[in-house]
């Protein structure tokens, strides 16, 4: 083999030795970021499950309906309970003014996350909750006066304190409790044609206990 086809030959193994190694460099990066990732998700999700109050008796009230009747609860805001009758939930989007807890809480039995803000929260942040309605057929938002935290999330039996709308455990609490069997005493029940009324009463402010 002349000198000149050697030298050719050379540098056509070194191109092909540089690309191979690209190749698996970016294979490996793809991996170890997917690791990192899951990872990451599973952090998330173990702080959600650690800080998520869960209420047992509100399985007791499981298609428990009261038409006219005046409801306390244990938990503000509930988590579960008495509520309105078929038809009378209250369809998932967002609110700005206040709605009656017996509707919401008949949307909670659906699979729905209810998610309640301090009516003075920061209208930037109001936006965020706005889009987490805008983006999800389960997700209802409306503001709630005297709460412990800024933000709260509720499902059936569980609810979760935020610090805001930021709080990075709200995204993993609502793509675990959305339509998850284990708080969705109503499977498969419907968060729309239902009620879209507000109302001026402000919400029960005290647990009943």
């Amino acid at each position: 083999m002349r000198k000149d086809q050697r030298k050719q030959q050379f540098e056509k193994q070194q191109k092909q030795w540089f690309y191979t190694k690209i190749g698996i460099g970016a294979v490996a990066a793809i991996v170890i970021g997917a690791l990192v990732w899951g990872a990451w998700g599973q952090v998330q999700q173990w702080r959600v499950s650690r800080d998520v109050e869960a209420y047992f008796g509100a399985s007791d009230f499981v298609g428990q309906h009261e038409p006219e009747a005046e409801i306390l609860y244990e938990q503000v805001p509930p988590t579960g309970g008495p509520h309105r009758p078929a038809g009378a939930w209250q369809n998932c989007g967002f609110y700005n003014e206040f709605i009656e807890n017996e509707r919401g809480i008949h949307s909670l039995e659906h699979g729905a996350v209810w998610i309640t803000f301090d009516p003075d929260l920061p209208e930037d942040q109001i936006d965020i909750l706005r889009e987490k309605a805008d983006s999800s057929s389960k997700v209802l938002v409306s503001p709630y006066p005297g709460m412990d935290a800024p933000v709260v999330a509720s499902v059936w039996g569980k609810q979760l304190m935020l610090n805001g709308a930021e709080d990075d455990r709200l995204d993993p609490f609502i793509a675990n409790y959305v339509n998850n069997p284990g708080n969705t005493p109503e499977i498969g029940g419907i968060c729309w044609n239902g009620i879209v009324a507000t109302t001026e009463e402000v919400p029960q402010q005290e647990p009943y206990l």
